[in-house]
């Protein structure tokens, strides 16, 4: 399974200005003082490069993704230095919308009190907690409790799942995306710059993921290279009398009973009386049979012979749950090596030996065993609600599992959204089963047409595939009750479901670090391509200063953003 390809919400943003003492000149030598106003133009936005570099930051193509996902309601800005910081809350009256579609720009008036060169976070869609953190701040300069600064709260922010409807909503609802920096800017507010404002860029992203499901056969039915013999049992033709009325039997199905020939025809049973009968009626002379008791017809051992032909198999995908989904994220990047897990940085560009840190990565890292506190939809939760027969799937089941979209994609299309989720990244020796993101397809086996076998049992016995215990004792000159006992050879597919679970969904196969991880404003589109054998019957999951009164304190900050595209990673699973 292959996957490459991320998306970023982007932003472009603009303009400061700025005075305070030091920026009062003389006004033609006399001596009088002129207050001065200055701009310097903050350009938040990235590249819209889709390289096709397979790398931690780029894949295979970009989407713009849905008006929903892209849409700005709120914003805050933080401008930070040693000693000062300024932060703004954005309705979306001020926001002053401009352009439309992907070139959306927001462009509202800021003042900015001081100069200096400040650090920029921009949040957009910001989450209730830091709104309200940042309104306070802005307007009391309360800073939240037991933080020294905004900075260290914004960036020690952790998002956590809601306890009701989808776990994503606290940040990701229609039209409200969380959006934050991916690089900490740099905004340098200065006088007399007027005419040629300084430039500083942002590149902003939003803050939780998606996964997808890419269809790749119509009607997600696949066609298996497993292929079973075709046997019939013997049958011979014979005589019955009863009653003084002479029967001509054909069919008669042959097999054996401790050591003894038996015949049944019709759902009776007869052995021979060792002696022929004339024929009659156009009917030839054939062997004499009287009926007889069976008390238990498993044990008898059916005569077979193989057939020219060999039965196809199918399997229809017809549900799926994804497990192991964070059940946390950091409002901000969090940077770490292999050496740097408990003091990541913040902010920044994802190189070769870099990871990415969600709030549980260090426990994970430790082989915690906590699952519950790290994820929801833990695989093993999953797995306890497997349903036995279709006519009961529980609520249980329903809340993991979900139908599959069913009409084959266009190559290169990121398909159907199954989910939103939560950066979820651990070490590379970790990344396993018990804490990577997984996906559970459920199937049917079924023939060609994709319905026949509904609702039947399948069984699978010394490695080829049956419709009933009595073929699969039939091929292999048993009895139903001898493949009954032999446990270690027999697994039977209730109702006909089999399950394909992975955990290899790649964010970049092969890379050092963040190789199988959920990563931010990355889509991960899982697209089934074909399947080697039948899955497995169970679900088995791989392990400031006061200025005097003729300073002017308005610097002038103007914000601009214009949303760019989430980027994409294809993973192509053949199982």
């Amino acid at each position: 399974m292959k996957i490459k390809g991320l998306l970023f919400g982007l932003f472009a943003c603009a303009a400061l200005a700025a005075c305070t003492n030091e920026d009062i000149v003389d006004n033609n030598g006399n001596g009088e003082q002129e207050k001065v106003k200055a701009n310097l133009t903050l350009v938040i936005g990235a590249t819209t490069d889709s390289s096709r570099a397979a790398d931690n930051e780029n894949g295979d193509k970009i989407d713009f993704g849905t008006e929903g996902e892209s849409g700005v309601t709120d914003a805050v800005v933080l401008l930070h230095k040693e000693g000062k910081e300024f932060a703004f809350s954005l309705s979306k009256s001020e926001l002053n919308e401009q352009g439309s579609g992907t070139n959306i720009t927001y462009e509202p008036q800021l003042k900015v009190a001081e100069s200096g060169t400040y650090d920029v976070i921009v949040i957009l869609n910001p989450c209730q907690d830091i709104k309200t953190a940042m309104e306070t701040f802005e307007s009391a300069g309360t800073l939240p409790s037991g933080k020294k600064t905004m900075y260290d709260y914004i960036t020690s922010y952790e998002v956590n799942a809601a306890t009701s409807g989808e776990p994503t909503s606290v940040i990701a609802s229609n039209n409200h995306f969380m959006m934050v920096n991916k690089v900490l800017g740099q905004a340098i507010v200065v006088s007399n710059q007027e005419g040629s404002p300084s430039t500083a860029s942002v590149d902003v992203e939003r803050v939780v993921s998606k996964i997808t499901y890419a269809s790749g056969a119509e009607s997600n039915l696949y066609k298996v290279e497993d292929t079973t013999d075709k046997y019939t049992v013997e049958t011979t033709v014979g005589w019955r009398v009863e009653n003084g009325i002479a029967t001509y039997m054909t069919g008669m199905a042959h097999g054996t009973l401790d050591g003894q020939d038996i015949y049944e025809h019709k759902g009776d049973y007869y052995v021979s009386k060792g002696e022929t009968y004339p024929g009659a009626n156009g009917n030839p002379e054939a062997e004499l049979f009287e009926k007889t008791t069976v008390d238990n017809e498993d044990d008898i051992v059916w005569k077979t012979q193989k057939e020219s032909g060999t039965r196809n198999w199918y399997v229809k995908l017809d549900k799926v749950a994804l497990v192991n989904l964070s059940n946390s994220v950091y409002a901000v990047r969090h940077l770490a090596t292999e050496s740097t897990w408990e003091n990541p940085t913040f902010f920044g560009s994802l190189g070769a030996k870099n990871y990415l840190m969600d709030p549980n990565t260090v426990a994970k890292n430790a082989n915690g065993t906590e699952y519950n506190n790290y994820f929801y939809n833990v695989a093993d939760d999953v797995k306890a609600v497997q349903v036995i027969k279709n006519d009961e799937e529980t609520d249980e089941f329903k809340a993991y599992f979900q139908k599959l979209p069913s009409t084959k994609t266009t190559e290169g299309i990121i398909g159907e959204r199954l989910a939103y989720c939560f950066e979820n990244i651990v070490k590379k020796a970790n990344q396993n089963g018990n804490y990577v993101t997984g996906v559970i397809f459920r199937g049917q086996i079924c023939n060609a047409d994709g319905d026949s076998y509904y609702n039947n049992d399948v069984y699978k016995y010394k490695g080829k595939y049956y419709l009933s215990l009595a073929e699969a004792a039939a091929n292999n000159g048993k009895s139903i009750n001898d493949v009954k006992a032999d446990t270690e050879n027999l697994t039977t597919y209730e109702s006909g479901h089999c399950y394909y679970c992975s955990e290899d969904i790649f964010h970049h196969e092969g890379s050092e670090t963040m190789e199988r991880a959920i990563m931010r404003n990355n889509v991960y589109v899982l697209k089934v391509t074909g399947f080697k054998s039948i899955g497995s019957a169970e679900i088995v999951f791989p392990t400031g200063d006061e200025q005097g009164e003729d300073t002017d304190k308005n610097f002038y900050l103007k914000l601009s953003a214009q949303i760019l595209p989430w980027r994409v990673r294809f993973n192509n699973i053949e199982f």
